[in-house]
This record gives C-alpha cells, sequence and structure tokens, in this order.
C-alpha cells in the first residue's frame, strides 16, 4: 500500500479541489480533515473554532495522528494544523507532504467567494497576509521545502501537483 499524500497551505489554496482533481487521477481516495472534524464532532468549524480554539486544535490534531496511517489517501488539511509544532513535526515525518500557496490577492478573492469566520478580526486583506506570514515557515518545514503554486488555472497547478508527488515515488505501483 502507498502512503498517503498529505496538502497543507492557507485557506483558498486549492488544497480541497486539487485534492479530489489528484485523488480522482490516482485511483485514491479523498478526505478534507475539516469535513470529517465536523462529521466526527457533529460541530460547524465555523462555529467550534471561534468559539473553542483549543479544544478545535486538540481534536485536529488528533485527527492528524490517525490520518497519517491511511493509505492511499489524497488529505487536504486545515491552514491552521501546522499551529501545533507537535503536528509539524508529524508532518515532516510522512513520505508525501505539499505546500500549496498562492498570492495573497488571490487567496483573498477566493476566501471571498466562500466566507468563513474571520481568525483574527482583520479586514480579510490583512488577515490573509498576518496568518501566512505567522504559517510559512512551519507549512515550510511540514512539506521539507515542498511548495506548489496555485495562483493561476487549476489544470496547471494540477499538473504541477502530480510532476511533485511523482517525484516523491510510486503512487501508482
Amino acid at each position: 500500500m502507498n502512503p498517503s499524500l498529505f496538502l497543507i497551505g492557507p485557506r483558498g489554496a486549492g488544497k480541497t479541489s486539487l485534492g479530489r482533481l489528484m485523488a480522482g487521477h490516482l485511483g485514491w481516495s479523498f478526505g478534507d480533515s475539516d469535513r470529517l472534524l465536523e462529521q466526527r464532532h457533529g460541530r460547524l468549524i465555523a462555529d467550534w473554532l471561534p468559539a473553542d480554539p483549543a479544544g478545535f486544535r486538540a481534536a485536529e490534531s488528533a485527527l492528524l495522528r490517525e490520518l497519517v496511517a491511511w493509505p492511499e489517501h489524497v488529505l487536504a488539511l486545515g491552514g491552521g494544523v501546522v499551529e501545533d509544532p507537535a503536528n509539524v513535526v508529524l508532518l515532516a515525518a510522512q513520505d508525501r507532504v505539499l505546500a500549496l500557496r498562492a498570492s495573497s490577492g488571490v487567496l483573498a478573492e477566493r476566501q471571498a467567494a466562500e466566507p468563513r469566520p474571520s481568525l483574527t478580526g482583520l479586514p480579510l486583506e490583512q488577515e490573509v497576509d498576518e496568518l501566512f506570514a505567522r504559517r510559512e515557515s512551519a507549512y515550510d518545514r511540514a512539506a521539507r521545502g515542498r511548495w506548489i503554486e496555485t495562483t493561476g488555472f487549476l489544470d496547471d497547478a494540477l499538473q504541477l501537483l502530480l510532476q511533485a508527488a511523482g517525484r516523491m515515488g510510486c503512487l501508482n505501483c
């Protein structure tokens, strides 16, 4: 069995959209950690995170420890998974982790199209910049410097993602 591929990065970077496409291309299953958390705990993240950030992050970390054992999945992780240093270490120990990024303008535009509660109380554009600045080095450590730019067309980003995944080892054995 092949180990799973993890996609990390900020909100709006394309983890879910590209993850679904990649899973289909590989014939693997797709999972979105945010949706899994909502299903398992019966709480919407939009309500849970602002009301109980520590409880949410603890549940997110527990789920990640489970997900690393899942074979042949493309897994989109929440943007804040790297807020816990233990998660960064756990992800860096995995064979297949890719960090997705897009320009701050594109991230803000994508997030505006699918609004979620603010995590900082700042205007959207400032929040995008502040969160990325705070998390960028953790994303980089977790993905061991493997970044995929997703600012452009979805098909172009998918091709970059597939090429990077191919360089990380056998995906369709």
